[in-house]
C-alpha cells in the first residue's frame, strides 16, 4: 500500500506525475507504475521523495501500513490518521512558504 500514499501525497500537494517527475529527475511513466503498484518503489525513490516532501520516511511507510491493515489501527483510527497526516503535511507545506 505504499503505492497509494504515494499518490496521496503527491496529490495533496496538488503535483501533477508529469511536475514530480521532472523535480526527481525521472519520467511520468516511472511515477504511474509506481503508483499504481506495477511497479515497486525503491528506498533510494522513497527516500527522494520524502525529502522532496520534507515527510520521513518513517512516517510515510508507517501511513502506508495504517492504509494496509485493519488490524493494525481499527477504521476510526486510520480516518484519524489520515487526518492527521493531512494536518502535519499542511502544517510543513505552510512552514516551507514561510521560509521560502
Amino acid at each position: 500500500m505504499i503505492n497509494i500514499a504515494l499518490k496521496r501525497v503527491r496529490q495533496f500537494h496538488k503535483i501533477t506525475k508529469v511536475e514530480l517527475a521532472k523535480k526527481m529527475n525521472t519520467t511520468k511513466t516511472v511515477i504511474s507504475g509506481i503508483e499504481s503498484g506495477k511497479k515497486p518503489a525503491n528506498l533510494r525513490y522513497l527516500e527522494r521523495f520524502c525529502e522532496h516532501f520534507d515527510v520521513p520516511v518513517s512516517s510515510l511507510v508507517f501511513f502506508s501500513e495504517s492504509l494496509q491493515s485493519p488490524t493494525l489501527l481499527k477504521i476510526k483510527g486510520r480516518f484519524t490518521l489520515s487526518r492527521k497526516m493531512a494536518n502535519i503535511m499542511s502544517w510543513t507545506k505552510e512552514k516551507n512558504e514561510l521560509v521560502s
